[in-house]
């Protein structure tokens, strides 16, 4: 079932969230690299090639990834400042979540209250003071999520976290706090 060159690992049941949320078999097929001595079978292909059970190829997101529309989200289980988290992300050719339409938001609001975490995403004011921009390309947000009364660190908190004692709405904290942080990418 897998393309030539790329070997069978699992099958794994990946939640398409676009899907209803239902739950789809799933075969991952990845690329197998050698490091020294080992052969690495890490789920961080970059993009996984998932087969479903009827057949048809379709891509979709790495193994512990979460779909949502044509996008694929990670949330991560260790806590970082900001900047540090973006750079991780950046690492993986990804990028810190950046909510760009309601639905967006929603959904990373949704998942991060469900799995009970305050999480960075991509948005800071560190250029200009109340001017809340993506951090991939320096635009200012098209939405806006912040609970009430936010921000309101001012010049002291210029990054974004999903607050879970706020409902997940956006927060504006001192990017130097670790949370953990949600990183993104698109499905080609």
């Amino acid at each position: 079932m897998c393309p030539r060159g790329r070997q069978r690992s699992a099958l794994y049941w990946n939640r398409d969230v676009s899907n209803q949320g239902r739950l789809v078999p799933v075969h991952v097929c990845c690329e197998w690299k050698e490091t020294g001595n080992n052969i690495d079978k890490q789920p961080g292909c970059k993009y996984l090639e998932m087969v479903k059970e009827n057949g048809q190829n379709r891509v979709g997101c790495h193994v512990g990834w979460i779909q949502f529309r044509k996008k694929c989200y990670w949330f991560s289980q260790d806590a970082k400042p900001w900047v540090e988290a973006k750079g991780i992300c950046a690492l993986n050719h990804t990028k810190l979540a950046e909510p760009r339409t309601l639905s967006e938001s929603s959904f990373l609001i949704s998942y991060s209250q469900r799995i009970a975490g305050v999480y960075w995403i991509g948005i800071s004011d560190m250029i200009e003071e109340g001017k809340w921009i993506y951090s991939s390309d320096q635009t200012v947000i098209q939405v806006n999520d912040f609970h009430p009364g936010e921000p309101n660190h001012h010049t002291y908190a210029n990054c974004v976290v999903l607050w879970q004692k706020f409902d997940g709405k956006w927060v504006d904290e001192p990017c130097g706090e670790n949370y953990r942080f949600i990183c993104e990418t698109e499905i080609e």
